[in-house]
């Protein structure tokens, strides 16, 4: 039998942390001026420092390159060569 409040977020995951002080005044400082938990203020920055990550590539499948190759074949475009970083 499910036992607390349902939840439309239910978090599966535990994970044990250890913070040294600093850290652990930080995060209560925002939990209390923000009214929440520290476990929901942890939460709260791991989604905050994804937001400032670049997104990921993903590179075309085989057959996704051949359609944009055929498409600039059928437009009369050339593909640019990628550029090295």
């Amino acid at each position: 039998m499910a036992r607390g409040r349902p939840t439309w977020d239910p978090k599966g995951t535990l994970v044990a942390v250890r913070l040294n002080k600093h850290q652990h005044r930080i995060l209560t400082q925002r939990a209390r001026r923000e009214r929440i938990t520290v476990s929901e203020a942890i939460r709260r920055c791991v989604v905050a420092w994804a937001a400032t990550q670049p997104a990921r590539v993903v590179r075309p499948t085989k057959e996704e390159q051949e359609t944009f190759d055929q498409m600039f074949e059928a437009v009369g475009a050339r593909r640019r060569p990628r550029s090295k970083k």
